[in-house]
């Protein structure tokens, strides 16, 4: 199997980037994506805006702002 080597410097940049991610899948029923948008919403009422993405068979990822992002 073929290996790829990665440096420190793009490991702590892509940990960085996944700390605030979250996969999602509810299970035993499926979801629309604008179901689950609407529902995150009104649960969650977030400070920051938070983005969501369809990554197939009914899974999503959810990726919140850190609060640094402001200042």
């Amino acid at each position: 199997m073929p290996l790829i080597q990665f440096s420190n410097r793009i490991h702590h940049i892509l940990r960085k980037s996944m700390a605030l991610s979250v996969i999602v899948k509810l299970l035993g029923r499926k979801i629309r994506f604008n179901t689950l948008s609407s529902k995150l919403f009104s649960l969650r009422k977030p400070s920051q805006p938070l983005k969501l993405m369809d990554v197939e068979n009914n899974y999503f990822l959810v990726k919140f702002r850190p609060i640094e992002d402001n200042i």
